[in-house]
């Protein structure tokens, strides 16, 4: 719950002048290592998502080994000098069960275009 409270803060931290977009995404993750699945690494989440142009927000539950919990995602993407873009995002989530770890990734992108 407190990852939702505090994505709510950060939806509300948006210009207001902004252009907004929202929607919902669903979004299931599974792991392998090698060729062989993951036992119990299937992560599924529903989420409620707000875009301003360049920035956006998303806030919901996830769902890991039959536990429920929440998740977030914040992200950007910038394009920049001719065909260069970065982009940019963290996302969490926490399932109550694990003794309050919050699971975060941090992922950066520089990509050109041809």
């Amino acid at each position: 719950m407190k990852n939702i409270i505090a994505a709510s803060l950060l939806f509300a931290a948006l210009p207001a002048a902004a252009d907004l977009k929202f929607y919902s995404k669903y979004e299931n993750e599974v792991y392998f290592l090698d060729q062989d699945y993951v036992e119990n690494s299937s992560l599924n989440s529903a989420r409620l998502g707000m875009q301003a142009d360049n920035f956006y927000l998303e806030a919901g539950t996830v769902v890991l080994d039959g536990e429920v919990g929440t998740s977030y995602e914040a992200g950007y993407n910038f394009p920049f000098w001719n065909n260069f873009e970065v982009r940019g995002e963290v996302e969490g989530f926490q399932v109550d069960s694990f003794e309050g770890d919050v699971y975060t990734r941090v992922e950066t992108e520089l990509r050109y275009y041809f």
